[in-house]
């Protein structure tokens, strides 16, 4: 007798188990589902089956070929289009002439197929459906059938007032040749929507047969993880390769290689396939192992399934999750029920994921990181939701509206009901539609919101503090990458926020309890007027506006496509400089730069300088921050060359004060500041670390090294627009140009490497530093500095990924880079041997 496999299904409810394979491929109990359906055709004598493919079907053609292997014939047809249920068996027609049964591929049962066949010929039916009675038969098709099984109404997906009975569909069918003759070729049907009640309008011969014993239609993950309980507590008779013995007095399958440690705690069911390792005192119960699997030491999991090749470290904690194949998880790592982590995922040491998550394939967990929102395009979840430069993600991808939106609510729940904060973002659409969900979690927290919308970042800084606001949010497409969306974070001065609130908005964030407002306490949204005249004015207020126009400059600017061209023009305008514009008008494309483009850009504005005879060129940064600049030969003045540059101006404009420089700045900063009689503050290196010390008194000037400078007597943070201004007013005040300064100095050699170190590795790698390096010569702002005569090393912990950066300055890039290497070398080493 043959028999047909309807075997194209996705499988979507299923995912991320079926994101590489179609349903029916999907293991369970350490074999595809539709192995165990082969092998209940092959017991009741159907050994010629024809199997219909549609979604993968290289997976299943591959894994069964012509199913010699199984003890079967199997031949395939693969159609083209989904024709539906009963659609997709017509196209058999022509490989069938006798009495045949058609099974669903992706369900696990144990019906005695012969008796139904039986019933179909002793009630001589054109179709039987095998039926089976269900607690819950809200999901399925209830079949009604007369005593003596000729079915007489049908009713799909009931509500409990429609539930007239128990009795289900269970997709099974025996059916005569004369079928077809109701199924048209090549036409969409289904079974129980068209071809079934067709049979009944026309008084066919159409019985049901319900059948006993256990039947699952692993729909969904939960249903999924059921199936394997059930098998484990023999609830179904099913074929399982492996040895059972008894352990602690529950049943255990072993398969061959595996070998059990007498200290393995046994307290439920278990299931191990082939070549299993275990480690001492793991606590194993109702769990479910396939081949090459490790499970480390004091590892406790329980109504689990784990694939094929998967590695379980020590101390973890897994429950009613299921792993992927050929994952990585590392020690001490915890999961909550319903979890599904992909193939090929790697999870860090003491990650922790909540309930219910999906991980799909090939994703990265950072050691430490808490995860509690599925991971489903993006690569990877961090540990943490800052990094130097605030939240940062895929937009649309890692950054979604849901993701915004939780993120407002936890910004306002820290901020607290009534007070007021400032939103903007730059020209992008996607930045609007963050922005906008940010809003959304803000005013369901009882915050009010200031939306300046379309406004550069220093505008933005500028205007928190004014109105009473308690901070701000700024939104933007990276400078650096297209694909990324920055979200970030002002105080009450709009600098960025403090760690210790970054810290406070990650808890608020991954906990998820949140106090809302009431109905009548949502928070407004206001569209503050004068944002950007209130920064005009400022300004021009603290620019010594008539020498600057006593002495007319002509520079070339390039705008970048950026907000700053909605602002920067009319200051410049009023200062009487001469500005011959590049790219002054907003385009939401032009959002970032690679760096081939950013190359050309200034290519662009040194052939205007020359052409132009212009004292200078300047090309801005898309949020207004940074500034790169280009002599009146069109030579570009790189960034830590332009800090040395711009320092000289300070020196010989300003009477007495501190400078911020980070400790990765060139050693001539502290040259230039003892000549003019300036105090050194060293900082750290993120732009957080620079501006909090930018607020404290007597500090009169900052920068990066990266384009980005602060004049804190106007406001504390970065703002190139402004540092635009007082760099022309400081040229024509102290009777020199950027040209001539920068042609007495040297481009500093500063050479950056990165070597891989672990998290759990960072401290001890600190810790080495500092016992290695003599304190006289050894600085502690920002990780760890070692100065020496001709130079010096800084080791940094990354932030954001397991890795250290070493950066050195010597007098020859030769020099630093064998200084960066006998370093590196000297870490490894450490890590080795640690």
């Amino acid at each position: 007798m043959k028999a047909v496999i309807m075997a194209g299904g996705f499988g979507t409810r299923l995912r991320p188990l079926t994101i590489s394979v179609p349903k029916p491929m999907v293991f369970v109990a350490n074999a595809p589902m539709m192995e165990h359906v082969v092998s209940l055709l092959r017991k009741h004598g159907m050994r010629d089956i024809i199997s219909l493919l549609y979604y993968q079907p290289e997976a299943i053609t591959g894994y069964f070929g012509d199913g010699s292997g199984f003890g079967v014939k199997m031949d395939y047809i693969k159609t083209d289009a989904d024709l539906g249920t009963a659609g997709a068996v017509g196209a058999a027609r022509n490989k069938i002439k006798r009495t045949f049964a058609v099974i669903s591929g992706d369900v696990i049962c144990d019906f005695d197929l012969n008796a139904a066949v039986a019933f179909h010929k002793k009630r001589k039916a054109l179709a039987t459906i095998v039926l089976t009675r269900v607690k819950d038969p809200l999901q399925y098709g209830i079949v009604i059938t007369k005593k003596d099984g000729r079915i007489s109404s049908f009713l799909e997906k009931p509500t409990w007032g429609e539930v007239f009975s128990d009795t289900i569909n269970t997709g099974t069918y025996i059916f005569e040749p004369e079928i077809f003759d109701y199924i048209p070729p090549e036409t969409e049907m289904d079974f129980s929507k068209n071809l079934f009640p067709l049979l009944l309008e026309r008084k066919a011969e159409l019985f049901g047969f319900t059948a006993p014993g256990y039947w699952k239609d692993v729909g969904n993950l939960d249903e999924y993880l059921k199936c394997h309980i059930d098998i484990m507590e023999e609830k179904i008779k099913i074929g399982l390769s492996a040895t059972k013995k008894i352990i602690n007095g529950f049943p255990v399958w072993i398969g061959e290689g595996t070998r059990l440690p007498k200290e393995i705690k046994v307290e439920g069911p278990v299931v191990f396939g082939r070549n299993v390792k275990v480690d001492p005192f793991a606590t194993l119960s109702n769990c479910c192992f396939a081949d090459d699997c490790r499970i480390g030491k004091y590892t406790k999991i329980s109504r689990s399934v784990v694939q094929t090749g998967v590695s379980v470290g020590h101390h973890c904690d897994l429950k009613e999750t299921v792993v992927g194949f050929s994952t990585k998880i590392s020690d001490l790592v915890k999961t909550s029920p319903g979890v599904v982590i992909g193939d090929n995922c790697e999870v860090g040491r003491a990650a922790t994921v909540q309930a219910r998550i999906k991980i799909w394939p090939g994703k990265f967990i950072e050691s430490g990181a808490f995860v509690n929102s599925s991971i489903v395009w993006g690569d990877r979840f961090s540990r943490s939701l800052f990094g130097n430069h605030g939240i940062n993600g895929l937009a649309n991808i890692e950054i979604t509206p849901e993701m915004a939106t939780r993120l407002g609510v936890a910004y306002g729940a820290k901020l607290g009901k009534g007070k007021y904060v400032i939103t903007s973002r730059d020209a992008s659409q996607t930045s609007r539609m963050i922005k906008r969900s940010i809003i959304a979690g803000l005013i369901s927290m009882g915050v009010r919101v200031g939306d300046l919308r379309t406004l550069p970042i220093p505008v933005a800084r500028y205007e928190i503090g004014k109105e009473g606001e308690s901070g701000g949010v700024h939104v933007r497409i990276s400078p650096f990458d297209g694909r990324v969306a920055d979200i970030l974070f002002f105080d009450e001065t709009g600098c960025d926020i403090q760690p210790s609130l970054q810290k406070s908005i990650e808890q608020a964030f991954f906990k998820e309890d949140f106090p809302r407002a009431d109905v009548n306490s949502v928070g407004e949204i206001i569209i503050p007027p004068r944002a950007s005249q209130y920064y005009k004015e400022g300004i021009i207020n603290s620019i010594d506006v008539s020498a600057v126009r006593r002495n007319p400059v002509k520079i070339v600017c390039d705008y970048a496509f950026s907000s700053a061209s909605l602002v920067l023009p009319e200051i410049l305008g009023a200062l009487n400089v001469e500005v011959i514009s590049l790219n002054g008008v907003l385009n939401p494309a032009k959002s970032s730069k690679s760096l081939d483009e950013f190359n050309s850009s200034l290519d662009t504005v040194s052939k205007v300088v020359r052409s132009t005879r212009a004292d200078f060129g300047v090309m801005l940064d898309v949020g207004g921050e940074k500034l790169f600049f280009l002599d009146s030969r069109g030579r570009r003045i790189h960034s830590q060359k332009a800090l040395l540059v711009v320092l000289e101006l300070v020196g010989r404009s300003f009477r007495g004060g501190n400078v911020a420089i980070p400790v990765n700045a060139p050693r001539r900063c502290e040259t230039i500041a003892g000549e003019y009689g300036l105090g050194v503050v060293p900082t750290g290196t993120t732009p957080g670390s620079i501006m909090r010390i930018c607020k404290e008194k007597d500090v009169i000037f900052a920068a990066d090294g990266k384009g980005g400078f602060i004049f804190p007597r106007f406001q504390p943070s970065f703002d190139g627009m402004y540092a635009l201004c007082k760099i022309i007013e400081m040229c024509v005040t102290s009777g020199v140009n950027l040209t001539e300064l920068a042609s007495r100095e040297k481009d500093p050699v500063i050479v950056r490497k990165q070597v891989y170190c672990p998290w759990e590795k960072k401290g001890f790698l600190m810790r080495k530093l500092i016992e290695e390096t003599p304190s006289g010569k050894r600085h502690l702002v920002d990780g760890v500095k070692i100065t020496g005569k001709n130079g010096w090393v800084l080791f940094l912990p990354d932030a954001t990924s397991a890795k250290f950066t070493v950066c050195c300055e010597a007098r020859t890039r030769k020099e630093a880079r064998e200084m960066a290497g006998r370093h590196i070398k000297k870490i490894r080493n450490w890590l080795k041997s640690s």
